[in-house]
């Protein structure tokens, strides 16, 4: 509000011949370069702000299946199903060795575009596909 107030102020300081018109340029172009420094923080948080949003519905998805399956005592199909989007399991790094294993990365259906590596590191699918 304070920045509405000092552009009309300024305005008028230049109409009324207060200050020069260099002056005023150079003041305006502060004005607009404030204005177009917060439009862009305000893009930037919207989209920070969309990802925290698709984080919460992945979160909320989650503990809302998650309720309906507490009391499961016994690993079934149904329930990976619910809780498992896909796995990739990828060949061996060291073809034929016996003591190499292999990658197998966990796509949960609560996780947005990533999965989990059987270590428990995140993994991006656009790491996984490309590391195929």
């Amino acid at each position: 509000m304070s920045s509405i107030i000092d552009k009309i102020t300024l305005y008028e300081d230049r109409v009324t011949g207060r200050i020069t018109p260099e002056r005023y340029d150079t003041l305006a172009s502060g004005y607009e370069q404030e204005q177009y420094d917060l439009k862009s923080k305000l893009s930037e948080l919207e989209s920070q702000l969309d990802i925290v949003k698709l984080r919460e519905n992945c979160i909320r998805d989650f503990i809302e299946k998650a309720r309906q399956y507490v009391e499961m005592s016994v690993l079934t199909p149904e329930l990976i199903k619910v809780f498992i989007k896909r796995i990739e399991v990828f060949e061996k790094e060291e073809k034929y060795s016996r003591t190499c294993g292999n990658r197998i990365v966990i796509y949960f259906t609560f996780q947005a575009d990533k999965g989990m590596n059987i270590d428990g590191t995140v993994a991006d699918s656009k790491t996984a596909e490309s590391s195929e």
